[in-house]
């Protein structure tokens, strides 16, 4: 329970994985074995803004009972163009606009529910994607 507090506390998310499902296994009585998920990486809403394309990986280790994990951030060039070519930039002007929260809200409707943190981030960026198409279409380029 304190380190759910400590997360929450800190604003930390989970960055979710890639690969097998636990990373700690351990033979029980009866030959079975235990399977859970002990170690993730986590991260802050602005560590995850400036690595958006940060994956972790389910690594199989060999001597220990808790498998690695890898944590890979790096962008490649093409990928640094291509984000730098697309920053979103939200302009307080849009408040004023009648059609602004209408469009707003439907937008963020239209887009569901985002229970994880990755579905949060692909909401925001369709959201982000509408609203650019609108601010064109009634505003022209700011």
């Amino acid at each position: 329970m304190g380190f759910r507090d400590t997360v929450d506390v800190c604003e930390l998310a989970d960055l979710g994985y890639e690969g097998r499902s636990w990373t700690y296994e351990k033979r029980v009585v009866g030959g079975s074995f235990c399977r859970v998920r002990l170690d993730r990486a986590l991260a802050t809403t602005p560590w995850s803004a400036r690595f958006p394309l940060a994956r972790v990986s389910h690594l199989t280790g060999g001597t220990s009972d808790h498998g690695p994990i890898l944590l890979w951030w790096r962008e490649t060039e093409k990928q640094q163009r291509v984000t730098q070519d697309k920053i979103f930039r939200y302009e307080v002007i849009w408040e004023g606009h009648e059609q602004f929260k209408p469009f707003l809200v439907d937008a963020r409707q239209a887009e569901g529910k985002a229970e994880a943190m990755r579905e949060l981030k692909q909401k925001l960026t369709r959201v982000s994607g509408f609203l650019g198409s609108w601010e064109r279409s009634i505003f022209g380029n700011i």
